[in-house]
């Protein structure tokens, strides 16, 4: 389905609904069931055509995917902890202004790129870390993350330091000692420590985005340090993409209470509160 000239394109559930595809399956379904959380935050044909002239509905992992987001969402249960690392600088950062305007969340505790851009707003990080950011099409999130911090003050929680790559060895400093000319790889020591505590003893966790370059066995210490403590907490939820597949890799998974099926998904959802698939669902066929 994802290669039919007809799939990606980005239109409106009235319009995909008036397309071929659907008009051509049209006669062979009875009732249309979206369980497909990790591409819901697409537009495309198969996840809002259907849903103005089937009844519709969501499954069972769409349903499990929703509820278990939400609940920390709306900071069912307090403390409610959000650590947001990775490369996706801009999402996390609506994310950040989302859950602590709402009230959601109590802290959120950063690291990977995301981590760095907020650093940059109150020290000079290096010009390996600022070229690698402008590379990445960050750069203007700089001036975003400074009022984020002017906004929500020391809810929002940076790393006291941070490990460097120093020629493939994995070398220490800390935040008051930046810039650095090596690039910044991973969270450092005292921060993995510091925010471990904050982790396990959250009554709830929303993580997403990894600490660090995880695929490195120099610098995956932050992300799996962290991923460990969210076990000790009462209820965990980790996002889809690269930081599940460390949550597999540490064989993780029936120590936390859910792992996202969706990266984009499940940071969009965290950013906006919704996705187009879920829209399509609330305000598609009458009887739905």
């Amino acid at each position: 389905v994802r290669f039919y000239s007809e799939e990606s394109l980005k239109r409106s559930a009235e319009e995909h609904a008036r397309t071929h595809m659907v008009r051509k399956l049209l006669p062979y379904i009875d009732i249309y069931i979206n369980d497909a959380f990790a591409v819901s935050h697409r537009p495309h044909l198969s996840i809002l055509g259907f849903t103005k002239i089937l009844p519709s509905g969501a499954g069972r992992l769409m349903e499990k995917e929703i509820k278990s987001l939400s609940k920390g969402l709306h900071g069912d249960e307090r403390p409610c902890i959000f650590v947001l690392g990775g490369t996706k600088v801009d999402d996390s950062l609506k994310v950040i202004d989302n859950v602590l305007s709402r009230g959601g969340a109590d802290k959120v505790l950063v690291t990977g790129v995301v981590a760095n851009v907020l650093l940059a707003t109150k020290t000079k990080i290096g010009q390996k870390n600022i070229k690698f950011i402008e590379k990445q099409g960050y750069l203007d999130q700089i001036d975003f993350g400074k009022k984020l911090l002017e906004k929500h003050g020391n809810k929002i929680v940076l790393p006291k330091d941070v490990a460097v790559n120093n020629n493939g060895e994995r070398e220490e400093i800390p935040v008051t000692e930046l810039p650095t000319d090596l690039p910044i790889a991973d969270i450092g020591i005292e921060t993995i420590v510091s925010f471990s505590s904050i982790i396990q003893n959250a009554k709830i966790v929303i993580m997403n985005g990894p600490a660090g370059i995880a695929e490195s066995s120099e610098f995956s210490l932050g992300t799996s340090e962290v991923l460990q403590a969210a076990t000790k907490s009462k209820f965990s939820v980790i996002g889809g993409g690269h930081i599940a597949a460390v949550v597999e890799q540490l064989n993780l998974e029936k120590k936390l209470s859910h792992v996202s099926t969706g990266g984009g998904a499940c940071i969009d959802f965290l950013a906006n509160g919704t996705l187009p698939g879920i829209d399509a669902l609330k305000l598609g066929y009458p009887n739905t």
